[in-house]
């Protein structure tokens, strides 16, 4: 099964523009080599809901802004650790240290990690 990729600000201002141009979903994603489910993800996922316009610059932004939430196992620094652990010794739950995290910390780790 092929991985999907993101598409890159390129992409976005294309499909923009060919959806200006009155292009179908899968004209867009024959004309970007993509697959028709990636261009449909692309504007359900990064359009502001208060548009009916898709806007590249705008699904960029969006889409920086839900990557930046994630956090990579690698980036928990020193002093977060130290507050997991911390919560753990006050019997927080898994579940609870990560609503907290999200709250407290602005990013957010899975329960299970």
């Amino acid at each position: 099964m092929p991985h999907y990729t993101q598409l890159s600000i390129e992409e976005r201002n294309r499909v923009s523009a060919l959806l200006q141009q009155g292009r179908s979903l899968r004209q867009i994603a024959f004309t970007l080599g993509r697959s028709p489910s990636t261009i449909s993800r692309e504007l359900r996922r990064n359009r502001y809901p208060s548009q009916h316009s898709y806007r590249a610059e705008d699904a960029q932004r969006i889409a920086k802004i839900k990557r930046r939430d994630r956090i990579h196992k690698s980036k928990v620094g020193y002093q977060e650790l130290r507050w997991i652990i911390s919560k753990l010794n006050m019997q927080w739950s898994p579940e609870q240290i990560s609503a907290r995290m999200k709250i407290e910390k602005q990013f957010s780790i899975s329960h299970e990690w």
